[in-house]
């Protein structure tokens, strides 16, 4: 991934074949490998809405990509548990799950870009409440124990990959899928051939730092 000589870093190009492989080559042997994430939450602003286009399929088919609402996930949950959620943070970092595996652990940490976004947050224009989580990047809630943490999110990472949520986008020549990164999550789904081509190009303008949903029951970090 990166973007081209005359544009800019909101103009990602994704790109596989036999040289640059796919996501099992970067992240090893799995059973499965869904990597439910949102583009680059670890800045103060966030990306935005957010355009995707495909220049090449593999020649087998396959290499879908999936997305899920976080504002339907929020919706589903209970009131009481709602208001627990309304006062938290999450914490963001740049040494994410896949940039770990692509230049290990060390250099990831040396050159991570962190910060912290509200676990619930409000959308800009519609004023709808999201769950702001992010597999890959966002993997501590501030102030929580690490085990009380990990069970917290737990939760919720399986919670948003539920078919009540989400959807399969499959690909073809010329499609385009336009979404908003502060109220959906994505993930590849790498099942093409080995060696294949995908060619991909995506646009992510930033947008505003997101606000949390509820004022009255926010805790911000120290």
């Amino acid at each position: 991934m990166g973007y081209p000589a005359g544009t800019g870093p909101e103009f990602h190009v994704v790109y596989a074949d036999e040289t640059a492989g796919n996501l099992r080559t970067l992240l090893g042997p799995h059973t499965s490998y869904d990597l439910w994430h949102v583009d680059q939450t670890f800045t103060p602003n966030v990306p935005s809405t957010t355009f995707f286009w495909v220049l090449e399929i593999p020649e087998s088919g396959g290499g879908d990509t999936a997305f899920t609402s976080l504002t339907a996930a929020y919706e589903a949950l209970s009131p009481a548990f709602k208001k627990l959620l309304g006062g938290l943070s999450l914490y963001h970092t740049s040494a994410s799950v896949g940039e770990i595996a692509r230049v290990g652990m060390e250099r990831a940490l040396r050159e991570a870009v962190n910060t912290t976004h509200p676990l619930v947050i409000k959308h800009p224009v519609t004023g709808r409440p999201s769950l702001f989580v992010n597999p890959t990047i966002a993997r501590k809630i501030e102030g929580f124990l690490p085990e009380e943490s990990d069970s917290l999110l737990e939760f919720l990472h399986t919670h948003i990959r539920s078919l009540d949520f989400s959807c399969r986008v499959r690909w073809e020549k010329g499609t385009v899928v336009v979404w908003d990164q502060r109220t959906a999550a994505h993930s590849a789904v790498p099942d093409f051939a080995d060696g294949e081509r995908r060619h991909m190009v995506r646009i992510i303008p930033y947008g505003t730092r997101p606000e949390p949903a509820f004022p009255e029951m926010f805790i911000a970090p120290k």
